[in-house]
């Protein structure tokens, strides 16, 4: 078996929705009394859908709002954008590991002063998917050479490595392919998005 299919077998498993019928004789053309039909579907609305466990939507997306959303919240796209150039903070014209760090904790604290804070509030689940997003992100999309020597240190001088705006853009606000981009030299693996998402875990931390 394909491992991609095994992979995805979860997936269809927690988003899918599942509908059985009992077919008649005079349906399925056969002399049989009635047969069982099973078929699901999986839409974009299933996978924007919260709820415990392992369904991934969560309340610290950078660009989703805290209700279930298949699009990007423009605004928030443009919040982003926004909070970078008032910022002045390390990365030049892009998205340092600080800065997503910076972003994850706002983002925690606008659910937070929701009135049902103790429902907005990350779970330990939850909590690492959204870490998982912040780490993706940057090894996909983190320009220069070294990204994940340069993880050791999040200060401008030791890190040169950001993501262009618009590359956050394009992908978050589009949901497309940012112009310009090329897949990364070396494949991307478990262990190495790990790595990004506990140098973020440590800034978030620091910044709380």
């Amino acid at each position: 078996m394909d491992i991609s299919l095994l992979l995805s077998i979860p997936g269809f498993l927690i988003y899918a929705q599942w509908q059985m019928r009992w077919v008649s004789e005079s349906e399925s053309g056969l002399r049989i009394p009635s047969l069982p039909s099973i078929s699901y579907t999986l839409t974009l609305s299933s996978l924007s859908s919260f709820g415990p466990g392992l369904k991934i939507a969560h309340r610290a997306s950078l660009v989703h709002p805290n209700y279930p959303s298949q699009c990007p919240d423009q605004g928030m796209v443009e919040e982003v954008l926004k909070s970078k150039t008032e910022s002045g903070r390390a990365g030049g014209e892009g998205l340092s590991l600080e800065d997503l760090a910076r972003l994850r904790v706002s983002r925690e604290r606008v659910s937070e002063s929701d009135l049902e804070s103790e429902r907005c509030r990350l779970d330990r689940v939850h909590e690492q998917v959204a870490l998982g997003e912040s780490a993706l992100t940057w090894l996909l999309f983190a320009q220069k050479a070294s990204i994940l020597e340069s993880s050791s240190s999040l200060s401008s001088s030791s890190s040169p490595s950001s993501i262009p705006l618009s590359y956050f853009t394009q992908w978050f606000g589009e949901e497309r392919i940012p112009d310009g981009w090329t897949r990364p030299a070396n494949t991307i693996g478990l262990l190495d998005a790990r790595k990004i998402a506990g140098v973020v875990q440590q800034e978030i931390d620091r910044q709380r």
